[in-house]
C-alpha cells in the first residue's frame, strides 16, 4: 500500500560512498522462503506480537517487517517505536523503515534525511523504498540511496515498484517487489523472462484481498519470490491488520 510522505525539513546530508547492493545482508543466503510484512500498525497493537511470535515459532524463516511511524519516519523520535522495533529485532525479525520515493521524483536529500532518521532514532536493519520507479533512468537514484543506507550500517534495501520492472533496477536494491496488488500474482509473469537468472530471495510479492490460505498457490509463488506476504484485508489500506491465517502462512514458508 502506497502512503504519502509528509514534508520534511531540509538539511544538508552528505552520503558516504559505499558499494551498491547485489543481494547482500539479511535478505539473502537462506533456505526457507521468507515473509515481507507491511506492519503499518502501532507498536502496541497485537499485530506486532503476532509477528514476533510467528518468527520465534519458525526460526528458520527470515521475516522482514516494514515499520511506518508517520507515512515515513516522521519529525520526532517515537519511544513506542523505539521499544517496539527493538523488541522485534531482538526476537529475530529484521525491521525496515518505510520511505516513499514518489517514483524517483522525491529530492534525494529529503530521502536521505528520512533514512538517517530511521537509523539514528530506531536502528532499523534496512529501508523499504515505496513508489519505486520502473522506467529507465532512475536506477542511479535508488543505487545512491541504497549506498547511503549501507554507509550508515543498514544491511538491506527493498524497492517496491509493485509490478514488473527492468532488470537494471536489481542492481540498485537487494530485493524487488514485483507484485503489490489484489490476489496472488500470475506465476508465469513472475517467474519468466530475466527473473529466472537470479535467486528467488531477490524478489518479493505483496498480495491483498486473499480470503484464505492456498498452500499450493503460495508454493508456486515462493518458487520465484523468496519473500511473500498475503492478507485478506483490502483497500484503502490492506496493511493495517494481519490475516487470521498469518501464523499458518509463516509456518508454510518454513517448508518452502
Amino acid at each position: 500500500m502506497r502512503l504519502r510522505y509528509g514534508v520534511l525539513p531540509v538539511v544538508l546530508m552528505v552520503a558516504a560512498c559505499a558499494a551498491v547492493p547485489g543481494g547482500r545482508g539479511i535478505a539473502t543466503g537462506h533456505g526457507a522462503a521468507g515473509a515481507l510484512v507491511p506492519l503499518y500498525t502501532y507498536p502496541t497493537d497485537p499485530t506486532w506480537g503476532r509477528v514476533l511470535a510467528a518468527r520465534q515459532a519458525n526460526p528458520l524463516v527470515p521475516v522482514l517487517a516494514i515499520a511506518n511511524p508517520a507515512s515515513g519516519a516522521g519529525n520526532a523520535r517515537n519511544p513506542d517505536y523505539v521499544s517496539g522495533i527493538d523488541r522485534l529485532q531482538q526476537g529475530g525479525v529484521a525491521v525496515l523503515g518505510y520511505v516513499d520515493t514518489a517514483y524517483g521524483r522525491r529530492r534525494p536529500r529529503q530521502a536521505r534525511l528520512e533514512i538517517y532518521r530511521y537509523w539514528s532514532w530506531y536502528r532499523v536493519a534496512g529501508i523499504f523504498f515505496d513508489q519505486m520507479a520502473n522506467t529507465s533512468g532512475k536506477e542511479g537514484y535508488y543505487a545512491d540511496l541504497s549506498a547511503y543506507a549501507a554507509s550508515l550500517g543498514m544491511a538491506t534495501t527493498v524497492g517496491n515498484p509493485g509490478t514488473q520492472t527492468r532488470e537494471s533496477y536489481l542492481r540498485s536494491v537487494d530485493v524487488l517487489v514485483l507484485h503489490d496488488s489484489a490476489a496472488l500474482p500470475d506465476t508465469a509473469a513472475l517467474c519468466g523472462d530475466w527473473h529466472s537468472r537470479y535467486p528467488r530471495e531477490r524478489f518479493a510479492t505483496l498480495s491483498y484481498g486473499v480470503a484464505s490460505l492456498d498452500a499450493a498457490a503460495i508454493s508456486r509463488v515462493s518458487g520465484c519470490a523468496g519473500f511473500v506476504h498475503v492478507t485478506n484485508d483490502s483497500l484503502p489500506n490492506p496493511w493495517d491488520s494481519l490475516p487470521p491465517y498469518f501464523e499458518s502462512l509463516v509456518g508454510l514458508l518454513a517448508s518452502l
